[in-house]
């Protein structure tokens, strides 16, 4: 009874923290809070309350800062102020502002706390363990600019218009769910899919108001988001926050076998409500 109760808890979070404060910090002032008090009531039984408590402070600390970051308007507008910007034609970045800076330092002054052995070897092994990770989500992303600057997007585009008509917005939540199992990051998905659906006929940038375009655009982050969860590097991860061996990722597929089922169906259902919602 636990679980459907907290399911239907971080769901209304999650929706009023992405009004409130903003898709960025979101998802970590809506969920941190739930997953904390989850976490010491599974533990509760077994004595480890303390040692929880232990491991999720950083945690905690990051969440304060970054939403301090993003709500204490004097404050952000002074770490907005140091702009870096290496491209005239695109947005610049704010390093005191990005969540990279402060996550770097909460990992730094937990290690500086910790004061254990082996601090300059972990963080080296996770270095090496995220360059390819990083190094896979950069190639999709530059492949995708690649794409659009070529103009395949319009192609494609036209020629499904073509074949599906005024149904054509039906292809996004496939594509999104594709885009995130190979990818793993929703990232990749907007900047692979992104430029699709702006070719697509009423979706261009001439119409990016109304409820049509909103609810594409909404469902092309859902449906990737959602299929992020079976890709495979997101396996990995997994496996390796559940201290399981490489070798057995495997034995987790398998578990996992309904999830992909579930999903398939998801995105079947939202391709079908998009191609309806678009034909009317």
């Amino acid at each position: 009874m636990t679980d459907p109760l907290l399911i239907a808890l971080t769901i209304l979070l999650l929706a009023g923290a992405n009004l409130l404060i903003g898709p960025e910090t979101a998802a970590l002032a809506a969920l941190g809070l739930p997953i904390a008090v989850d976490l010491l009531l599974r533990r509760r039984q077994s004595g480890g309350q303390n040692a929880t408590i232990t491991a999720l402070a950083p945690y905690l600390v990051l969440t304060l800062v970054l939403l301090a970051t993003r709500l204490i308007d004097p404050l952000a507008g002074l770490l907005r102020g140091p702009m870096i910007r290496p491209f005239a034609d695109l947005p610049g970045w704010a390093p005191l502002h990005h969540p990279s800076l402060w996550l770097l330092a909460t990992g730094f002054g937990v290690a500086l706390h910790a004061r254990r052995k082996g601090i300059i070897g972990a963080a080296r092994t996770g270095l090496l363990r995220s360059l390819r990770p990083a190094a896979a989500t950069f190639a999709f992303v530059l492949l995708a600019g690649l794409w659009a600057a070529g103009g395949a997007p319009a192609l494609l585009a036209q020629a499904w218009a073509g074949t599906a008509g005024a149904a054509a917005p039906a292809i996004v939540p496939p594509l999104a769910g594709i885009a995130g199992f190979l990818t793993g990051s929703n990232v990749a998905v907007a900047a692979m899919i992104a430029p699709l659906i702006g070719a697509l006929p009423g979706l261009d940038a001439a119409a990016t108001t109304g409820p049509l375009p909103l609810g594409i655009t909404a469902a092309l982050l859902a449906a990737g988001g959602i299929a992020t969860m079976i890709s495979p590097m997101r396996l990995a991860m997994a496996a390796a926050l559940a201290g399981a061996h490489p070798a057995d990722e495997a034995a987790i597929r398998r578990a996992a076998t309904p999830l992909p089922v579930a999903i398939a169906l998801l995105l079947a259902a939202a391709a079908a409500a998009a191609g309806f919602a678009a034909a009317a």
